[in-house]
């Protein structure tokens, strides 16, 4: 998602790419945006609703905390799904462990290849207990936690936020940390008054589950247990404009307007398009890492609508830009300072979530049918 300050920088932008002839086309796929940049600070002094990741959420008195179902498990979907959990194992042959563990043990020597060993022994045992918790959690109800929430009464007045949008409540995001797919709804808009929120600390079971694992199937270290930590981002609006990704596939594989739109879009991500525009800060305790409400996604890879319309299938060589069923809601990074109340997924990682919504849901207010998709750089 290409951003600009204003269509003024962006058909500046156009025309120093060779591509003035398309600037109203483009300009017509352009959608505010408000990005987000990380603030890290105290929660418990922070006044109720303010737009954060991570800490409590600011939820209804008396509201019954998101939790989803237990998993299913035909045709073995848990032994399916558990081999993907953890650490990356790569698949290997006897003959090839003992080959490598004789080069290994020339390499160390005997003293720290006995220890290489046992260490070895026992993380594999710790993945084996960690990988049995989570199936013994997928059999059960278990609750979602929390990761975002964000005042769009706060947020309404700027230029960034999309018209389209409801101007007053406050939305909230959360997940299931456990990896499954979760069947309860991600997002949660509070129509009420601020007065009616109150701070509310998570089920004691999520908070257990956090406290012992970290995302990688360690056991977590006493001063970074979830119970222990203080902080929250608090996210600080910036308004912009966003361009969709899909010019990258507007036209065919091999023409010159294939070529000159990817230039564009490869001179922007290497910082080369002096209007090309994101948030940027100096201080240590304030970071950009891609946050955004509405506009079109930020890929860090893949495009996310593909995956809604037709998971696991392959995307389109050539796509109409700005045509799509999707609206981009949210997006938040998993990376984050180790003092913030945040808990880590069992797939682990440090890529994006996108929560998306159909443009019917949007507009009817049916929060609740918001889909989210992760991420990874690498995958």
């Amino acid at each position: 998602m290409p951003t600009f300050k204003n269509i003024d920088d962006l058909s500046h932008s156009l025309r120093a790419a060779g591509l003035e002839s398309h600037i109203d086309r483009v300009v017509s796929t352009a959608r505010p945006v408000i990005l987000f940049i990380r603030s890290s600070e105290n929660d418990d002094p922070l006044p109720v609703g303010a737009s954060k990741v991570g800490g409590l959420p600011d939820w209804p008195e008396g509201m019954p905390w998101p939790t989803r179902s237990a998993y299913p498990n035909d045709k073995g979907q848990h032994a399916k799904w558990i081999k993907n959990m953890g650490p990356y194992e790569p698949e290997s042959t006897p003959a090839d462990d003992a080959l490598a563990e004789s080069a290994l043990l020339e390499y160390l020597g005997t003293e720290e290849y006995e220890r290489h060993v046992e260490k070895s022994r026992k993380y594999k045992s710790t993945i084996q207990r960690w990988r049995s918790g989570l199936l013994k959690l997928w059999q059960r109800p278990f609750p979602l936690a929390f990761f975002a929430q964000v005042n769009l009464g706060e947020l309404a007045h700027l230029p960034g936020f999309p018209p389209d949008f409801p101007t007053s409540g406050v939305l909230s995001f959360f997940a299931d940390i456990t990896g499954g797919w979760s069947d309860a709804p991600p997002v949660y808009w509070h129509q009420c008054s601020l007065q009616w929120l109150e701070r509310t600390s998570p089920p004691q079971d999520i908070i257990d589950w956090s406290d012992e694992w970290t995302a990688n199937a360690h056991q977590q270290g006493e001063e970074r247990k979830w119970s222990r930590l203080t902080n929250s981002e608090v996210l600080m609006p910036v308004s912009a404009l966003s361009i969709p990704e899909h010019w990258r596939r507007a036209y065919p594989k091999g023409s010159a307007l294939y070529g000159s739109f990817n230039r564009w879009f490869e001179n922007m991500n290497r910082g080369k398009d002096e209007k090309h525009y994101f948030p940027r800060t100096t201080e240590l305790t304030q970071t950009y890492g891609g946050d955004s409400l509405g506009g079109w996604p930020q890929l860090l890879k893949n495009d996310p609508e593909p995956d809604l319309i037709r998971p696991n299938a392959p995307s389109p060589d050539v796509i109409i830009p700005g045509q799509t069923e999707w609206r981009h809601l949210f997006s938040y990074g998993a990376e984050h300072w180790g003092t913030s109340r945040l808990m880590g997924t069992a797939r682990g990682g440090d890529g994006n979530n996108y929560v998306m919504i159909r443009h019917n849901d949007l507009e009817a207010r049916r929060f609740e049918r918001a889909k989210t998709l992760y991420h990874n750089i690498v995958t």
